[in-house]
């Protein structure tokens, strides 16, 4: 995910930005929504612009770092299940539910909230 872009559509209107990137729009009075996808994943945001000259919206995974997250995931569940998994079976499940379980939760589950969108 680390190269991938945002394809955002507010109200009726689609661009594309890529991660770090800053993009600077006109954008009139009123209540709007924005909707932000990636793959399967998106989240829709709703934002009043009614007597504000400039409004920043930040985007982030709800996951920061995805590759980390599964290197660690996959390092200690082999770390657990080869050093433990021998004498402590329960070992290896309790380190699956605590990095596993809540990464294919949000991955499915939670796919239609898959970013976090701050106002600034």
């Amino acid at each position: 995910m680390m190269f991938r872009k945002y394809k955002v559509m507010i109200d009726d209107k689609n661009f594309v930005i890529k991660r770090g990137e800053t993009k600077e729009l006109n954008i009139p009075e009123g209540e709007h929504t924005m909707t932000v996808k990636m793959d399967w994943a998106k989240s829709q945001y709703s934002f009043s612009m009614e007597n504000v000259n400039k409004k920043e919206l930040i985007i982030k995974h709800r996951i920061p770092n995805i590759f980390i997250y599964i290197f660690c995931a996959i390092f200690f569940t082999l770390l657990v299940l080869t050093l433990f998994s021998i004498r402590f079976p329960l070992f290896g499940f309790i380190c699956i539910c605590i990095f596993w379980i809540p990464f294919l939760y949000i991955s499915t589950v939670k796919i239609n909230n898959y970013f976090i969108i701050k106002e600034h």
